[in-house]
């Protein structure tokens, strides 16, 4: 479900005009759950 999530929250920012500090964000977050599993 986190992961889920997660993947859920990436696409809504790329489909999004987002900010960088965001994006990057969202990616750090997105590693470090992959890393945490």
């Amino acid at each position: 479900m986190r992961s889920f999530q997660v993947d859920t929250s990436l696409t809504v920012s790329n489909n999004m005009t987002l900010p960088e500090e965001v994006t990057k964000t969202l990616e750090q977050f997105y590693i470090e759950v992959c890393m945490f599993i």
